[in-house]
């Protein structure tokens, strides 16, 4: 698409300069910090790639026209880094700031996100700085005869102005739609659920399905949860020895079972204990072969003797079953529930569940302590989901706090949040209208988006607010910044889109939406700058454009 749009060799090489620059350095930090590469930073390169684009094509875009009208390398990248140098920065500025709210996130998945990727849009704006005119003065760039500029500029110039007008002539129809859009989008956004199922990720035909099909229906589940009791009481910097041989109590073994009966009964969300292993299988087992293996006497012994001396026979046997089990004082013992492969998000019901039955058997007598995968699971998405709902919340104040102080208005810069806020939402009320439910793919979009849609509505306010103060026109000005920053808007986004898209190419499932839903909206992104800004921006400056405009009549 580079390609397609300068018609430049230069055009292509730059950019993919600088947005490898980025990245390799981005990506060097990671290992020199010694932060793996997790589901979360994965998204990294694709971050970066939109921004190094950005950055590059809104100057170079300015450049090759400069170059077309005869002026020098020196003076086209001169008047390019003028007029873009400065929003280029300030994007940059807000789009890290936003980011590094991720940085204080509960997860240090998410939190290595915001970090790294703060850093990473620094470090493309400093390689865009310094590299981008270098470059510009040390390889070969020449003017072309009936060039990129006056090829293509009067076909778009005639869209991208023909858009403006119909946007200032109808603002308050606009800015109802605008409304409507607002309002179903948020309906949609509330029936938003959230799932984590790996599984689902993997294509339907691939073995892995049946193959964990077929061991949670014969073998009574593919994970394990494991409850730990621990009888140790802590007293000062020893361990207090009343807990060692509580496992060979009857009534302790008693509870267990209890227990392990009842949990025999849970069955929701398709979760239910296939089979429980705890010392109490091998106690019963051992009492059944006492007595020729009669299934009756498959059960637990009466008394603490014979539970000892069950427990010597088995050692005896010279299985080593025993020590994954309890400890060799006998006051820690674990219980691994299995359970069929579900949705995370129905595991912490299961989980909780599973303590109170514990907690209401040994509460006081022993420490109740669940862990294993599930629990892991249980924890960490809702957690996620509630540190990216914090950290999207910090984004956006801070985002709307510099977006104030990049315009120079607090009355503009509020207003332009409702451009940043309307793909997000429309994103958000299409996955929840075709059930696409939040993941932890999903809800990286939103990290994303947030740099991609500042950016463009920066770019679109910053210049409004420049050409306003020179003309004193509302349709003046965004008819120039339609012009200048219009264009540049209109090929990154088109690039960084087409990006995005090739995902839905990939065999994994989560690939495929996230590269669908943020090329959508990265485009969503650009319809509301070039829709709903101009018809605001008229809407907000209609007493000054009156007020000036008979005197410029006249």
């Amino acid at each position: 698409f580079l390609a397609l749009l300068f018609q430049r060799v230069s055009g292509v090489v730059l950019p993919e300069i600088i947005i490898m620059s980025a990245l390799f350095s981005t990506q060097g930090l990671l290992a020199f910090f010694n932060i793996s590469i997790k589901l979360t930073t994965i998204v990294l390169p694709g971050f970066l790639l939109a921004v190094g684009v950005g950055f590059s094509v809104h100057i170079l875009s300015i450049f090759y026209v400069e170059l077309q009208k005869g002026n020098s390398r020196e003076d086209a990248i001169a008047t390019a880094m003028a007029h873009s140098g400065l929003a280029v920065v300030l994007t940059a500025l807000t789009t890290a700031a936003s980011l590094f709210t991720f940085a204080f996130s509960d997860l240090t998945a998410i939190g290595d996100l915001g970090m790294f990727g703060a850093l990473g849009v620094i470090l493309a704006l400093v390689y865009t700085i310094l590299l981008l005119p270098a470059f510009v003065a040390l390889v070969p760039i020449s003017q072309k005869p009936g060039g990129f500029q006056e090829k293509k500029s009067k076909t778009m110039d005639a869209v991208l102005l023909g858009i403006a007008r119909v946007s200032m002539g109808n603002p308050w129809k606009i800015m109802f739609a605008t409304l409507i859009l607002f309002l179903i989008s948020i309906y949609f956004t509330c029936q938003l659920t959230y799932s984590h199922n790996i599984l689902n990720w993997i294509p339907k035909g691939e073995k892995i399905h049946d193959h964990v099909a077929f061991i949670d229906k014969e073998l009574g589940g593919s994970v394990v949860l494991e409850v730990i009791l621990d009888f140790y009481q802590p007293q000062g910097k020893g361990i207090q020895s009343s807990g060692r041989n509580q496992i060979k109590d009857p009534l302790v073994l008693e509870k267990i079972q209890t227990v392990i009966q009842e949990l025999g009964t849970y069955d929701k969300d398709g979760i239910r204990a296939g089979k429980v292993f705890s010392i109490n299988e091998i106690l019963m087992e051992v009492n059944q072969s006492l007595y020729n293996n009669d299934p009756m006497f498959y059960a637990l012994a009466e008394t603490g003797n014979a539970v000892s001396q069950e427990l010597l026979l088995f050692e005896n046997s010279g299985s080593k079953d025993l020590e994954r089990l309890v400890d060799a004082g006998y006051g820690k013992t674990r219980i691994s529930i299995k359970i069929p492969w579900t949705d995370a998000i129905y595991l912490a019901p299961f989980i909780d569940h599973v303590q109170t039955l514990f907690e209401r058997e040994f509460s006081g007598q022993a420490q109740v302590i669940i862990t294993g995968i599930p629990a892991i699971l249980a924890r960490s998405i809702p957690a996620s989901l509630h540190s990216m709902a914090k950290s999207y919340v910090m984004a956006f104040i801070v985002i709307t706090l510099l977006m104030i102080v990049h315009v120079g208005s607090v009355k503009i810069g509020c207003l332009s949040m409702i451009s940043n806020l309307l793909p997000i939402l429309m994103t958000t009320g299409i996955m929840g209208m075709l059930d696409i439910r939040l993941d932890m793919s999903t809800i990286m979009i939103g990290s994303i988006a947030i740099g991609i849609v500042v950016d463009d509505t920066l770019h679109f306010m910053y210049n409004f607010r420049k050409f306003y103060e020179q003309t004193g026109d509302a349709q003046q000005a965004v008819e120039q910044t339609m012009l200048g920053t219009g264009r540049a808007l209109l090929l990154t986004s088109l690039i960084l889109s087409s990006g995005f898209f090739i995902l839905m190419t990939a065999s994994l499932s989560l690939m495929v939406v996230f590269g669908a839903l943020t090329g959508m909206t990265i485009l969503l992104a650009l319809a509301a700058d070039f829709i709903v800004n101009p018809a605001l921006m008229c809407l907000v400056t209609r007493r000054e454009t009156h007020r000036i405009s008979p005197n410029k009549g006249n």
